[in-house]
C-alpha cells in the first residue's frame, strides 16, 4: 500500500513539474503567425533600402498565471541586438502584464544602412520560467540588383548565331569561288 502511494506521489510530482514549467510567452509575426524562439524570419529584399515597419504581437499562451514583461533595464521589455548593416527602433508595448490568452502589439522599424545583407535580433524579456528572453532574428537584403530578363548577355533569340553562321557561309562560298577561278 505504501509503495503504491509513493508511486502515485511521484507521478503527481512529475506532472506538476511539467505543468509548472510550461511556456507562457509566444511571438507572432506577421500577426497571426507564431514565430518560434530562436528562429529566423527573412524579410526579403528592399532594393531602395526602404525601412521595414513590423507589427509584432506578444501572447500569453499560458493558462494559469499572468505573464509579466520585464522592464528592469533600458530598452525593455523589447530590444534589438547584434545588428548588422541596419538600424532599428522599437516602440515598446503599451502594457507589461498579460493575463492568460491576452496579447499586446508593438512595432519594430528596421532600416538597412548599406547595400547587401542585414540582420538584427529581437529580444523580448519576461518572467516566463522556460524562456525569459524570447529571441527572433530578422534578416533581409537591401539594394541588390534584380536580374533583367529582357536584356542579358547569357541568353538571346539565336538570331545573332544565325547571322554569324550566315557570314561564315558567305565567306566560305567567296573563298571557294575565288579558288575555283584561279
Amino acid at each position: 500500500m505504501i509503495g503504491k502511494f509513493f508511486a502515485w506521489l511521484s507521478v503527481v510530482a512529475l506532472f506538476g513539474t511539467v505543468l509548472a514549467a510550461q511556456q507562457d510567452i509566444a511571438l507572432q509575426y506577421p500577426v497571426g503567425t507564431v514565430v518560434a524562439h530562436g528562429s529566423t524570419v527573412n524579410l526579403g529584399d528592399h532594393p531602395d533600402k526602404a525601412p521595414y515597419n513590423l507589427t509584432i504581437r506578444i501572447l500569453n499562451i499560458g493558462t494559469g498565471t499572468n505573464l509579466v514583461l520585464t522592464t528592469g533595464a533600458a530598452n525593455r521589455p523589447c530590444d534589438g541586438s547584434a545588428a548588422s548593416s541596419c538600424n532599428w527602433f522599437i516602440t515598446q508595448p503599451t502594457t507589461t502584464t498579460l493575463a492568460p490568452a491576452a496579447s499586446v502589439d508593438f512595432t519594430m522599424d528596421i532600416t538597412p544602412n548599406a547595400a547587401g545583407n542585414w540582420s538584427v535580433w529581437l529580444n523580448v524579456y519576461s518572467d516566463d520560467p522556460d524562456t525569459p528572453i524570447y529571441a527572433v532574428k530578422f534578416e533581409g537584403s537591401a539594394g541588390k540588383e534584380e536580374e533583367d530578363d529582357e536584356c542579358s548577355t547569357r541568353e538571346g533569340s539565336g538570331l545573332s548565331f544565325l547571322a554569324l553562321l550566315g557570314a561564315v557561309s558567305v565567306l566560305a562560298i567567296g573563298f571557294r569561288l575565288r579558288s575555283a577561278r584561279a
